[in-house]
């Protein structure tokens, strides 16, 4: 089963508050409006993400494509000249908040069928908002998208496994493993 990894986003806590305006001087290509929002956003090359400084502390990485590019993207900005001249240490861990993967089916599936397959789990089906079904995975917090023309898509895993475990069982219950 090929699954593409679409992103991961993960966050890390700040000890203390950053002062925004000066690192948005410190940081290049950062534009800090702190009118408008209590944070910075600016693009890291290497991992390649979007990062959120926010006001409270917190640190959002987004678009990555492997964990171990979340740890590398955390310990690169916390070592960065920016963040040591401004004596900002980051809290214990890496976490995780996110992974969107898809995997393509291979074929369309019949819409009635997949319904039916899980109507007993509270499949969703509205063509106005979406122009596929949602299945949400328990109480987990875990969504998958299932489109006709045979993709899937899983959002809100909380790690790459437990993307991978869910679209596996989402094609297996459709027969297409």
């Amino acid at each position: 089963m090929k699954i593409s990894i679409e992103s991961i986003t993960g966050s890390i806590r700040l000890e203390g508050r950053p002062d925004l305006q000066r690192l948005s001087e410190l940081l290049p290509n950062t534009n800090y409006q702190g009118s408008f929002f209590n944070g910075l956003k600016f693009e890291m090359k290497d991992p390649e993400c979007s990062v959120f400084v926010l006001g409270d502390g917190t640190v959002k990485f987004s678009g990555l494509k492997q964990e171990s590019d979340l740890e590398e993207a955390a310990r690169s900005l916390i070592s960065s000249e920016a963040f040591r001249s401004s004596d900002l240490k980051a809290g214990p861990g890496v976490k995780i908040e996110e992974v969107i993967a898809s995997h393509d089916l291979g074929s369309p599936l019949d819409a009635r069928s997949v319904y039916e397959e899980f109507k007993k789990d509270g499949i969703i089906y509205d063509p106005s908002e979406l122009p596929g079904f949602i299945l949400r995975l328990g109480r987990s917090g875990i969504e998958v998208l299932i489109f006709p023309e045979g993709k899937l898509i899983v959002k809100g895993a909380p790690s790459v496994a437990e993307a991978v475990t869910s679209l596996h069982m989402i094609g297996t219950r459709l027969g297409k493993t």
